[in-house]
């Protein structure tokens, strides 16, 4: 997905003065032979032009001058180690066409102090401590710039407004590419911003910022937003970090992204509310493609959400009254969308294919309208007495009593069959094949499981959490990664006369192990009479 933005600049772009020209280096008569020496001998509008060669210095500007190099690669103005290497400290200062190098330990390439209306463009920034800093500087232009191999910060603005940093490369710093705090309004653009050690972008309290068009990778974080309130972050390229986007006490909009191939979440939430996630492509992350955690008020809608490795967006730690609408979920590798202990949340016309829901534990949500493999999604809550024989692609039942679900196919989703806090209830008569679970039972129980085909499930043919006393028989339980597993106190079911992909004639162990206070210990439940062929089973 994307969508087309316009280049925003907040600071004016100063054009060269009119005024007079003053020349360092070169052959030219009354040539000045050292920067400082001109600006000192400059005013207000002038033009300081430098030519080609290696100038050893620290500058101080003061004055409202245009500082132009003749070639950024060749024209190199050299701290020495000696700090900052130019020092800004007024109004209407361009700076373009030099490489800005060695400032030392603690010290800066460029640093604007207090200063406003200035631009620096077309610039090498690098082996410095920190490339480029502003500290209550605003209305500035950065535009074009290399600013790498700094061995702290790239770029670190700190208390700005009404800055622009505008398509330039910001590479391989040892701490943050492009660090913002306690600033405001900034249009940050057309960057490519990769491979910065700890952050490639860490927006620490700092609010109203726009991120636009940036290319931003190989970082153990894309984008970290840690408290700052109503971004927007939007048709960014975020990939191959660790995490994509990280959210700490925010709320922001982000839309119109590619967030791919991180290392971990794509998008990582925490103690975030009222955000909007929105048209984003959330492609084949390592982990979840959106990790949603003790987070509210959230909208996620029309992403495409896709071939994560975990979930697609999972819910964790009280995230409630979250609306997931209009989602495209498919091929995520697990789950299509997992809730954990989550209340209060809006789940609506959503698509999954070949992936699905998964719900952990019982809780109490708003889930309608979903498809599975262009099928309903037969969810329920709290609902008794009832049939379920109509085609679905996958039923999930929370807190339901006496229900009989029966000659169903399910095939490639998330979980066939779930009863998460539900009792008596009977699965009969059903193919589940080629799911990462067949049936799954978390705080269930007396239900039976009889006369199903369980087969070629990825995971689990059948997995139990905390569920006691059912009773799962006859069943053709068959070729499944493992056929049947059991956790957390799960001790009193019985199985009985099921089929186990080839004749037995001795008792069937299941395998699974059970909660203690200071680790948890294997167990076997025992299949005592396991049928020795296949049962027919005719859906």
């Amino acid at each position: 997905m994307s969508f087309t933005t316009s280049i925003a600049v907040n600071g004016p772009i100063n054009p060269i003065s009119n005024g007079n020209t003053l020349y360092v280096g070169g052959t030219g008569e009354g040539n000045y032979t050292t920067i400082k020496e001109a600006i000192k001998n400059a005013t207000n509008g002038d033009t300081v032009y430098v030519h080609n060669g290696t100038y050893y210095e620290n500058i101080k500007v003061k004055k409202s001058i245009s500082l132009i190099g003749e070639n950024k690669n060749t024209t190199i103005i050299d701290g020495s180690n000696n700090g900052d290497v130019i020092f800004i400290e007024t109004k209407l200062v361009n700076i373009s066409g030099f490489t800005i190098q060695y400032s030392g330990e603690n010290a800066i390439g460029i640093q604007l102090w207090y200063s406003y209306n200035n631009n620096i463009d077309n610039c090498i920034i690098t082996n410095n401590y920190c490339g480029i800093y502003l500290v209550d500087s605003n209305h500035n232009s950065i535009t074009s710039n290399t600013v790498i191999s700094n061995s702290e910060h790239g770029i670190y603005l700190l208390s700005c407004i009404n800055n622009t940093i505008l398509n330039n490369h910001i590479a391989n710093n040892g701490g943050f590419g492009l660090y913002l705090w306690g600033s405001r309004t900034t249009t940050i653009q057309g960057n490519k911003i990769i491979s910065n050690s700890l952050y490639n972008i860490w927006n620490r309290q700092s609010s109203v910022n726009q991120l636009l068009d940036n290319e931003i990778s190989n970082s153990e974080h894309g984008i970290m937003v840690d408290g700052g309130n109503n971004l927007e972050i939007f048709n960014n390229s975020i990939y191959l970090n660790s995490f994509g986007v990280r959210l700490r006490g925010s709320n922001n909009d982000i839309a119109y992204n590619n967030i791919s191939n991180n290392k971990n979440n794509g998008l990582d939430i925490w103690f975030s509310n009222n955000n909007k996630i929105t048209s984003n492509d959330i492609i084949s992350n390592r982990w979840n493609g959106i990790y949603h955690c003790s987070s509210k008020n959230n909208e996620i809608s029309n992403n495409n959400i896709v071939s994560n490795r975990w979930a697609g967006v999972a819910l964790y730690f009280d995230s409630e009254k979250n609306r997931i609408i209009d989602n495209n979920f498919n091929s995520n590798n697990e789950q299509g969308l997992y809730i954990d202990d989550c209340n209060e949340n809006y789940i609506e016309n959503n698509i999954f294919s070949n992936d699905g829901l998964f719900i952990m534990f019982p809780c109490q949500n708003f889930i309608v309208n979903n498809t599975v493999n262009d099928k309903p999604l037969l969810y329920l809550e709290r609902e008794s007495n009832m049939v379920i024989d109509e085609d679905v692609g996958q039923v999930v039942l929370v807190n339901c009593r006496n229900i009989i679900i029966k000659n169903q196919v399910i095939t490639n989703t998330s979980i066939g069959i779930e009863l998460c806090g539900t009792k008596n209830c009977i699965i009969m008569n059903n193919n589940l094949l080629n799911n990462s679970y067949g049936i799954f039972l978390s705080i269930a129980s007396r239900n039976v499981i009889i006369n199903n085909n369980i087969e070629f499930n990825k995971e689990y043919g059948i997995w139990l959490i905390s569920s006691n006393i059912n009773r799962i028989v006859k069943n053709n339980i068959i070729e499944n990664e493992i056929d049947a597993y059991f956790m957390v106190w799960t001790v009193k079911n019985k199985w009985k006369k099921n089929y186990w992909n080839e004749e037995l004639v001795s008792p069937k162990p299941i395998y699974g192990e059970i909660f203690m206070p200071v680790n948890d210990i294997p167990w076997v439940n025992y299949d005592w009479n396991p049928a020795k062929e296949p049962y027919d089973i005719e859906i």
